[in-house]
């Protein structure tokens, strides 16, 4: 025990009301002694530890509060541009432009008139400098409307020309179960999207186990449901779960239950899948 330095703030548990406060002890590693009690009961740990739960505690209501409320999951605005068709060319004018400068990208989606490419080039560098009529637009995922990029992944960016749009990833996307926030997949895939492609008609495209593993945990995470495209396009792209080097990667986002994951992906459990998953207890 230590001297009493003051009062934190009272909390309550059910029926009982409790105060936090600091106390003088510890030493420099573990920081003073915190005491969360009242006149029948006493839990003491050091500032230390107390930091350690209280940031868990946060954390576990924001995704209590999250799952509680459904309608956020409808909350992810949808990109839609103009009547770009799903098949581009390599005469795109942004597609053209970094084939013709050799600056590394990958085609990761094309749709609703929106084109997702990931982009290696120095963050400072833009590409509304080097495409001529491009044009830089807020991106409805932006920090200013409250959205969150977590460990070191850059905002996404967004571009417009002739109407049609451009989403710019650096690195490959995943949505957290923390609402609102965004952070990168695992490393290993990371340098998958750059050691493996598939090139067609003069366009540099994801790889298809890279691809299937993107929009997989789109659906689980973002969506928080399969759509109808997304088991189309996922059945088509189904061979590549056979491949240990899926396997492995699927294992960096999806830890142990990949296995189960790969069985209900190969048996078109897409309805049970994401209920199975976030319930799931190893």
């Amino acid at each position: 025990m230590g001297e009493l330095l003051r009062e934190i703030h009272p909390i309550k548990l059910g029926s009982e009301e409790l105060m936090v406060e600091l106390n003088e002890g510890g030493n420099a590693s573990t920081g003073k002694i915190i005491h969360i009690q009242n006149k029948d009961f006493r839990l003491e740990m050091y500032e230390r530890d107390f930091l350690r739960m209280a940031a868990t505690v946060l954390r576990a209501k924001s995704e209590l509060d999250y799952f509680k409320d459904k309608e956020k999951d409808q909350k992810y605005p949808v990109l839609k541009g103009g009547a770009l068709s799903e098949k581009p060319d390599a005469a795109d004018p942004l597609i053209k432009t970094l084939n013709d400068k050799s600056i590394p990208y990958r085609l990761v989606e094309c749709k609703k008139g929106v084109i997702t490419l990931i982009v290696d080039m120095p963050k400072i560098q833009r590409l509304s400098k080097l495409c001529r009529g491009l044009k830089k637009r807020v991106h409805p995922y932006c920090v200013e409307l409250g959205y969150v990029y977590l460990y070191k992944l850059t905002p996404f960016e967004l571009y417009e020309k002739n109407g049609e749009l451009y989403q710019i990833y650096r690195q490959l996307p995943c949505c957290s179960l923390t609402p609102k926030t965004f952070i990168p997949l695992d490393r290993m895939i990371q340098a998958e999207v750059w050691d493996t492609s598939v090139e067609k008609d003069g366009i540099v495209y994801l790889a298809e186990h890279v691809r299937y593993i993107y929009r997989l945990c789109r659906a689980v995470f973002q969506s928080r449901s399969f759509t109808e495209a997304d088991v189309e396009e996922l059945t088509a792209m189904e061979h590549v779960l056979d491949t240990e080097r899926t396997k492995e990667l699927m294992s960096k986002v999806f830890f142990n239950f990949t296995p189960f994951m790969i069985k209900m992906l190969k048996n078109k459990e897409f309805d049970e899948i994401i209920s199975r998953y976030l319930s799931y207890v190893e």
